[in-house]
């Protein structure tokens, strides 16, 4: 009998959280040393970048994920792989960095929480029904989630969001069965709460939650 593996359009590994870079706007490419620069750019090893736009130099391509090397204030270097070698660039030249999202990988189960308040304006012409305000009230999302970090990249980011008490931007993705659209929430979330577990006999796990700030949107790809 032939085996088989298929995915359930529902399934929790199909919630997949991301950490965005915090990072975008014009850089700098330099030939010598291979750098990017950017002014108190705030990134960390092994943070995903991209780019938009490239003028001049080669080396890299516009639109494909790098990661950091080598990061200083104002510089840094670039790989194709987390831990890679870093890539010549080839040329002076200017570019534009735009927001990349990185994954919190290891996840074994994700849960999001869509609420809304409702602004109630019963009154003595309601007939004994309850009415409540169309438009009225305020939304937010929770969003949670376990399993084991298979990266200490996201380990490490998280932990530094918390320990800073940042409120910085992520992504929930909902892949579906077929992968042909992926739709996924974005906003901004502080993390209200991580955890670790450890057993005697088993691997370390952890749990995460998020708190939503401001708006958020639904969007695909």
């Amino acid at each position: 009998m032939a085996c088989t593996n298929s995915i359930n359009p529902n399934s929790g590994k199909d919630l997949l959280i991301k950490i965005g870079n915090n990072f975008e706007g014009a850089v700098t490419f330099q030939d010598t040393g291979d750098t990017v620069t950017y002014n108190d750019h705030g990134l960390s090893v092994d943070d995903p970048v991209s780019f938009s736009v490239i003028n001049t130099t080669t080396g890299i391509v516009i639109n494909t994920v790098y990661y950091v090397v080598n990061p200083l204030t104002n510089t840094f270097q670039l790989a194709a792989t987390p831990g890679g070698v870093v890539l010549s660039l080839t040329t002076n030249g200017t570019g534009t960095a735009v927001e990349t999202f990185g994954d919190v990988t290891g996840l074994s189960s994700t849960t999001i929480s869509e609420a809304s308040t409702m602004q109630e304006i019963t009154n003595k012409s309601s007939n004994n029904y309850r009415e409540i305000l169309d438009q009225a009230g305020i939304l937010s999302m929770s969003v949670s989630g376990d399993g084991l970090f298979s990266s200490d990249w996201a380990q490490d980011k998280l932990r530094t969001l918390f320990l800073a008490n940042r409120i910085n931007r992520y992504q929930i993705w909902v892949v579906p069965s077929d992968a042909v659209v992926t739709k996924y929430w974005e906003g901004c979330f502080k993390i209200a709460s991580m955890e670790s577990k450890g057993e005697l006999d088993a691997a370390q796990t952890f749990s995460l939650s998020l708190e939503s700030s401001g708006a958020f949107a639904w969007n695909s790809i």
